[in-house]
């Protein structure tokens, strides 16, 4: 009479592997989890780091360079009460022809003008010059016309005459006197055109046809004028002195620190994908000879996975489904590159809840 013992001995073991049933389903809903990996939009990614080089990382080139023009100063205009224009004198004689100051021009109407400086007009050659009106009034006003010279002997004003092609007028430019913004800007174009010859320079002696503008650092030395500022004058003579100066150094290593510091501001570093080509350059922000430190300003961009672009999942549509049916769903939404991953790997199926199941951008 045996069977209540073995009847409480079946309920125990029930009870047993009921417990066992419960605590794996526990486990399982508790540690199981899944990661469905969708392909997602890239977008890039910039950052600017300073990039400090100690002494025996780098040197420095530096290069004095001067340079000077001649700048036209602005011109006033003036009104005056005699009539006056530019006029050119021909000379088809055999021989030069010189003229001097007020020497008389005198139209076919007997329109009478004077030039206002001497001139030397080569034979077979012309040469312009300013002409004044002899008298004030508006009847010098004239247009285009051909002048007669008194002066000259008869037989050869035929062949040395004078002409203009333009009406003569009232108004006069007159010098003007030079500013201190003429200098500037004179300096500004010198600074341009010492700079690309640097350059050009610097490209050669570092063998680096890659040196950028920004890669140079000039510090200019000094800028005179001649006249000074404050003279009349219709043209100022403008010189400049530079020094220039690059660092010598291996971009790899610059390049190499530049990431590293791109790598550490990523707002997530899962979204790494991979640097932009080319996207690296860098400036020379001061340099430090106390310290023998050189402290450079870089660029560098990445192509990162955007959060902005993640599909729209149900993961509840995914829950205890197996690995290809989880798949085929996907697919079924236009999500045919999408992969899953289960946690542990040995589990069949997807947890069976839906917030176990992370959607990541790959």
């Amino acid at each position: 009479m045996n069977h209540p013992a073995s009847w409480y001995r079946a309920i125990i073991n029930l009870f047993i592997v009921a417990c066992i049933v419960t605590l794996a389903a526990t486990v399982y809903l508790t540690i199981a989890r899944a990661t469905v990996y969708v392909p997602g939009d890239r977008e890039r990614f910039t950052v600017t780091p300073t990039v400090d080089l100690s002494g025996d990382e780098y040197s420095i080139v530096s290069r004095d360079y001067t340079l000077s023009d001649r700048f036209p100063v602005g011109s006033k205009t003036v009104q005056t009460n005699k009539a006056g224009g530019t006029v050119t004198i021909i000379n088809d004689y055999s021989r030069d022809q010189s003229l001097v100051k007020t020497t008389r021009l005198l139209t076919s109407d007997n329109k009478l003008f004077r030039i206002t400086q001497s001139v030397n007009i080569p034979a077979g050659g012309s040469v312009t010059v300013f002409a004044e009106a002899d008298q004030t009034g508006d009847e010098s006003l004239i247009g285009p016309s051909r002048f007669t010279i008194p002066g000259l002997w008869e037989g050869i004003q035929d062949k040395i005459y004078a002409s203009s092609t333009a009406p003569m007028t009232f108004e006069r430019q007159q010098s003007s006197t030079i500013t201190q913004d003429e200098i500037n800007e004179a300096e500004q174009k010198l600074a341009e055109r010492i700079r690309a010859e640097a350059l050009s320079d610097f490209r050669k002696e570092l063998g680096n046809d890659q040196l950028s503008d920004n890669q140079l650092v000039g510090h200019l030395i000094s800028v005179t004028s001649s006249p000074a500022v404050g003279a009349e004058a219709s043209e100022v003579t403008v010189s400049v002195k530079y020094t220039f100066s690059a660092v010598r150094a291996d971009d790899t290593l610059i390049a190499s620190r530049a990431e590293e510091k791109l790598k550490s501001q990523l707002p997530n570093p899962d979204r790494f994908i991979e640097l932009v080509p080319d996207s690296f350059s860098y400036s020379v922000a001061s340099m430090e000879t106390s310290t023998s430190t050189a402290h450079l300003t870089t660029e560098l961009s990445a192509w990162i996975h955007s959060e902005n672009t993640a599909p729209q999942i149900d993961t509840a549509q995914l829950t205890g489904k197996s690995r290809t049916a989880a798949l085929e769903y996907l697919r079924s939404q236009g999500l045919g590159d999408a992969t899953v991953e289960i946690f542990p790997s040995w589990l069949p199926r997807l947890p069976y809840l839906a917030d176990h199941i992370d959607i990541k951008l790959r």
